[in-house]
């Protein structure tokens, strides 16, 4: 799985054309945003981790709590 994720290019995960859900609950998200999303996946402010691996004890973690509230 890993591998075939691996090969594949950016374009392949482009979409054509967004979809936006006009039900309650989330709403669609500006691709600026989900760009900054996508690269703090990657390596969250250039730490190397994404943002789902850093510590919850370390000080960038504490960034985001601070920036989240």
């Amino acid at each position: 799985m890993k591998t075939a994720i691996r090969n594949r290019s950016e374009k392949d995960f482009i979409v054509e054309q967004r979809v936006h859900n006009f039900n309650p609950g989330p709403a669609a998200l500006p691709l600026p945003v989900l760009e900054e999303i996508r690269e703090d996946l990657l390596s969250f402010r250039g730490s190397g981790m994404s943002i789902v691996e850093i510590s919850h004890r370390s000080a960038e973690f504490d960034e985001v709590l601070t920036d989240a509230t």
